[in-house]
């Protein structure tokens, strides 16, 4: 993505097939009032350098950091491959499993967040005079954060659509459960 925005590939719209993977740290507003704002910042700075194997790992794209919460994405051919877009998430939690300790004896607490992916098609353009910044435009995203925000409702850390989970290859390090029709 960061060559085609060189290039100018995204001066116009262009219609693109992409899978998104919301990340989001389960009760941050908690975390977050316990913690003080310094604290709760470095907590952060922390949890995010502790994404940066499993991103690098799946090859994916962070689209953006929004608080707590940071967006990934990937084209399906990377995202597919060896079923990157959830091993990327399974590698975060192994990641944060191993440094427990570090985030108890430094903040008190232990991370926990929770995931949902999706895939479709968006558009994906370059935006800003003052601050450029390639963005994306489509339901796919809208879905892939309703998703996640489903996680605690369903007792789950990480859920996909049907569409995305169809497409995954099988791999013996996970299994998809079926969780049935839920509305959005």
């Amino acid at each position: 993505a960061f060559v085609k925005w060189m290039l100018g590939y995204y001066h116009k719209p262009r219609i693109e097939e992409r899978i998104f993977l919301f990340l989001d740290m389960n009760s941050s507003t908690t975390l977050a009032e316990q913690l003080g704002d310094e604290q709760y910042s470095a907590m952060l700075r922390d949890y995010y350098a502790d994404l940066t194997w499993p991103i690098e790992e799946s090859d994916a794209t962070v689209v953006h950091y929004v608080g707590d919460e940071v967006v990934l994405t990937w084209l399906p051919k990377d995202g597919l491959r060896n079923g990157n877009c959830v091993r990327c998430f399974y590698h975060f939690e192994a990641v944060m499993q191993a440094r427990r300790q570090h985030y108890l004896d430094r903040y008190g607490v232990e991370p926990r967040f929770k995931a949902g992916g999706h895939i479709g098609s968006v558009v994906t353009t370059e935006v800003g005079q003052i601050k450029s910044e390639l963005v994306f435009h489509g339901d796919v995203l809208n879905t892939s954060a309703r998703i996640m925000s489903l996680c605690s409702d369903l007792g789950a850390s990480l859920l996909v659509s049907n569409r995305l989970a169809d497409q995954l290859p099988k791999q013996p390090w996970f299994q998809l459960d079926e969780v049935g029709k839920v509305p959005l």
